[in-house]
């Protein structure tokens, strides 16, 4: 089963998936790398088949994610570690609200922009460009000042 999940519906997600493991005690932190990231960037029109990022506590994270799957008839890792190898060492991150007792990070713009660019996938493009674009854009605002 295939799904594309727009922000809104990450937000909803990891808003809930924190709830849940918050009623058990537990306090995730989250880092959210490719798609669900971009569209946090700025790309609110940014769809992901996936969300896609590093997380802890790890097997807890993914037994509630299992159970919400089989609950909302979501795609089997709908969340998951898969691009974790990928995150570059030095990597930056920037916080973001998804809820009480969620500690949540997007990657940087700049870590983002590393990664695409050592993936080399022709379906990474628009993400390149938008990355570039913005990057450039607020790289161009700071020398202004």
């Amino acid at each position: 089963m295939s799904k594309d999940f727009t922000i809104d519906e990450i937000r909803e997600l990891l808003g809930e998936l924190g709830s849940r493991l918050r009623a058990k005690g537990i306090t995730p932190t989250i880092r959210l790398v490719g798609g669900a990231a971009i569209a946090f960037t700025g790309n609110e029109r940014r769809v992901t088949q996936d969300i896609d990022a590093s997380y802890t506590p790890p097997a807890d994270v993914e037994r509630v994610v299992e159970l919400m799957a089989q609950e909302r008839n979501l795609p089997s890792g709908w969340l998951n570690s898969s691009a974790t190898a990928f995150i570059p060492a030095g990597a930056k991150w920037v916080s973001i609200n998804l809820g009480e007792g969620l500690e949540a990070y997007i990657a940087s713009p700049e870590t983002l922009l590393a990664m695409k660019l050592s993936s080399a996938r022709d379906r990474d493009m628009p993400d390149l460009s938008f990355l570039l674009e913005s990057w450039v854009f607020k790289t161009w605002m700071r020398l202004r000042k």
